[in-house]
């Protein structure tokens, strides 16, 4: 009889052990990362634009090639791509000072671009954000343009 209590004790804390070690493996594994990305495109989330003074977070990608891209670093390339769309239409073309920073611009906006990926449902989601303020970010283009002399 003791053996059988000293078993079923010995089972009993086994039991706990292995319930409490696939417990813990399944918060480090599966819930903390889910969470902490969460808290963590919140925190992002959080952070307006300072420059357009847009009402949603604004994040230039990391440079380089195959980067899952976040909801508010599509939105920057959406931003700068309408942005140096709208600077080429109003670039003086003889300028060649104005030309040579254009070209570093796009080639930079490229290198941040090239060949990253993303949800369809982010992108959808991020260019619904940024066309209402296509006006605006194409008007701070044109200040940007007119500052910098690129206009002459």
């Amino acid at each position: 009889m003791h053996d059988k209590l000293q078993q079923n004790i010995f089972s009993r804390r086994a039991f706990t052990f292995l319930t409490s070690t696939v417990f813990l493996f399944f918060f480090v594994v599966v819930v903390r990362p889910f969470c902490l990305d969460y808290v963590d495109e919140l925190w992002r989330e959080s952070k307006k634009d300072p420059v357009y003074g847009l009402p949603f977070a604004v994040e230039a990608p990391p440079a380089g090639e195959g980067w899952f891209l976040r909801r508010s670093q599509l939105r920057y390339l959406l931003i700068e791509e309408i942005r140096l769309g709208a600077m080429r239409d109003l670039i003086n073309h003889d300028n060649d000072k104005a030309m040579r920073e254009y070209f570093d611009m796009l080639e930079e906006f490229n290198a941040s671009a090239q060949n990253c990926f993303c949800e369809k449902t982010d992108y959808r989601a991020a260019k619904t954000d940024v066309e209402p303020f296509r006006e605006k970010i194409e008007a701070f283009a044109a200040m940007e343009v007119e500052a910098s002399g690129w206009d002459r």
